[in-house]
């Protein structure tokens, strides 16, 4: 299996990750964290104290599609991403 490499640098950078749905997505978002943090960024508490909002979901689940829903309006629709269609 190949390895990942980073060949971007985000010093002075934070990160939030929101991970929903599966155990699939919560060892993607570890994967995604192991990614910033080996780019310099730094994990930040809250989604409002992080320079980025990573918001990652299966959303296999209605549950899941819920609540990538609520996140996505509290952030006024500002994501980045591909929504599923099912």
């Amino acid at each position: 299996m190949p390895q990942n490499t980073c060949d971007y640098k985000m010093p002075n950078k934070s990160f939030h990750i929101a991970n929903f749905g599966c155990r699939a997505s919560q060892s993607e978002g570890a994967a995604i964290q192991d990614e910033l943090l080996d780019a310099g960024a730094t994990v930040a508490t809250t989604p409002y104290d992080a320079s980025v909002v990573v918001v990652n979901s299966c959303t296999v689940t209605d549950e899941a599609d819920r609540e990538v829903r609520h996140v996505r309006i509290r952030a006024n629709g500002l994501l980045a991403g591909v929504p599923a269609r099912r």
